[in-house]
């Protein structure tokens, strides 16, 4: 062979490979070392009661299985997570992997901090195969909204809501859990009569919101614009369903209770939807005083919607090595067995949908009812739009929520207010 024809062919070969491993495909000994030299990964979590004792389980099954890679994990105090993360990071002493959930990975995304998963999960050699379609599709469309679809986030566990009832009183009044708004409002009126008492509360007023108007077909932020789509008649009629059954004591707020495990334990209102992570705090409130049922949240509209919560993994740009043994650990809990055995600790369900039919998760649902309550969801589960911003716009329907229901303002004027406040708030 001739030298320039030995010439283009190198070049020819060469181009191939850069481009095999800048698109991430078949390159893998390129695109993702084999590590060489031990690394240790610190997790940051804020976890309390027995999560951390679990977590460790998981964490001493995989380094016992990966002898050059060793997690630690760190606890961190709640109140001044996300703050001390960031101020962490910036100074270069932060962590490799921490749980998050979407809102604030958006800001992190923007800022070009977070390892994309994209290529490793999509890898021949060290991939996940049909990942894409062992997941939820909303907890999938969760995940992937960043940057072309990209995934920044390891799904391992689903939390979401759950409508909790005082059983024993519904079987007194021959009422049964409620399948749509409409009957929830009836259910809740034949027990304010029945007792004096409301008959339903919601411990996050941003969800129930979300819930009545996306379920109804409405958007919720536009991306593009950057503004929020519930500047509409649709949220003013939620809103003034919602307050108007408040200030006639069929309905109530949370107040200074936070959550409405303890209102329901002492049954001062007959039902409430909270997130199941609650479950225990639910338990312990009502002491087995009565029986207690559980069920999805109603569904009325032509949409099916019920919000879906993580956090997820994520994992900080690194040096190839590190960031290699990142996704070693983040594909590990990914694997249905840990998933599940991680759903089981927080009392949620497995993020992939082959957990789910796991004799152990299996027989875990068998003993949970509110677990049981969450799967059925599994179709309904809907993401919302994680942009910078998005999560003070939950506060502001907090706010225009309260403040129609307590006659501060009307649901005209909530509305506006909030609008605008969350515009403001996603402008920057």
């Amino acid at each position: 062979m001739r030298t320039k024809q030995k010439k283009n062919l190198i070049t020819f070969v060469l181009i191939s490979v850069l481009l095999l491993v800048v698109c991430g495909g078949g390159a893998a000994v390129a695109a993702f070392p084999e590590l060489t030299e031990p690394v240790e990964l610190v997790v940051w979590h804020h976890w309390a009661d027995h999560h951390p004792a679990e977590f460790q389980k998981l964490l001493d099954a995989f380094n016992e299985q990966h002898e050059m890679i060793t997690v630690v994990q760190q606890s961190h105090p709640r109140p001044e997570f996300d703050a001390n993360l960031m101020n962490s990071l910036r100074a270069g002493v932060g962590p490799d992997i921490v749980p998050m959930f979407t809102s604030l990975a958006a800001h992190y995304v923007a800022q070009d901090m977070l390892l994309n998963l994209t290529p490793f999960i999509d890898d021949e050699a060290i991939g996940i195969p049909g990942f894409r379609e062992s997941i939820p599709e909303g907890k999938l469309r969760d995940i992937n909204q960043f940057r072309d679809e990209q995934i920044y986030m390891m799904p391992v566990m689903t939390g979401g809501l759950v409508f909790f009832y005082n059983k024993t009183l519904f079987d007194s009044l021959g009422l049964s859990a409620p399948e749509t708004w409409t009957e929830l409002e009836e259910i809740s009126r034949v027990i304010h009569e029945a007792t004096g008492r409301p008959g339903f509360g919601m411990d996050s007023l941003a969800c129930l919101f979300q819930m009545l108007t996306m379920q109804a077909g409405e958007d919720y932020i536009n991306v593009e614009s950057r503004t929020v789509a519930f500047d509409n008649e649709t949220s003013v009629e939620k809103v003034t369903w919602f307050s108007d059954l408040v200030q006639e004591g069929v309905f109530r707020l949370v107040g200074t209770d936070m959550f409405f495990s303890g209102p329901f334990g002492s049954e001062a209102v007959a039902a409430y939807i909270g997130n199941i992570a609650g479950y225990n705090f639910m338990r312990i409130a009502v002491d087995e005083k009565f029986e207690v049922g559980f069920a999805p949240p109603p569904q009325e509209g032509p949409v099916g919607f019920v919000p879906n919560f993580g956090p997820e993994f994520v994992a900080f740009r690194s040096t190839p090595e590190r960031n290699r043994a990142d996704y070693e650990f983040l594909r590990f809990l990914y694997q249905p067995e840990n998933a599940a055995q991680w759903a089981i600790a927080f009392g949620g369900i497995p993020a992939p949908l082959a957990a789910l039919e796991l004799p152990v998760f299996e027989e875990y649902m068998e003993e949970n009812l509110a677990v049981q309550a969450l799967a059925a969801q599994v179709d309904r589960f809907g993401f919302l739009p994680a942009v910078p911003g998005a999560a003070a716009v939950r506060e502001e329907i907090v706010r225009m929520m309260e403040s129609a229901a307590l006659g501060v303002l009307t649901p005209e004027d909530a509305v506006r207010e909030s609008v605008a406040a969350s515009n403001s708030e996603m402008s920057f």
